[in-house]
């Protein structure tokens, strides 16, 4: 009986770390700040900045753990009206972001984050 109980527990383990293993991150850790950029006029014009810690934390997890779709099966009337810039040091990662729906849009995924825009930057 004590060996069954200790295959189910390492089964379940074991599993819950294929799981982990398997999240696909857009967005990597320890960012300082979040800048929201608005396309106008084939212009991008910096509107808001983040730098609460805490929010861009919060950010970061919402846009990893969200459900996401293959782009190219996505169909779009237009493309993103924004882009977020994660700043770091020396690193930036710019994130494409629909402002209305509040999704991302990389090249292999949409993203569907529904990041609410006024909560993060008062947009």
């Amino acid at each position: 009986m004590n060996k069954i109980i200790l295959l189910f527990s390492l089964m379940i383990f074991l599993f819950a770390i294929l799981v982990s293993c398997s999240v696909t991150k857009i967005v990597g850790q320890n960012y300082e700040i979040v800048s929201l950029y608005i396309f106008e006029n084939d212009k991008a014009e910096k509107v808001a900045e983040l730098k609460d810690k805490k929010k861009i934390q919060e950010l970061t997890n919402l846009i990893n753990s969200s459900k996401k779709e293959d782009a190219e099966s996505v169909e779009f009337e237009k493309g993103p009206d924004g882009i977020l810039v994660f700043e770091k040091k020396d690193t930036k990662l710019g994130l494409p972001v629909f402002t209305d729906t509040g999704n991302i849009l990389t090249k292999k995924y949409y993203v569907n984050s529904g990041i609410d825009m006024k909560k993060y930057f008062g947009y």
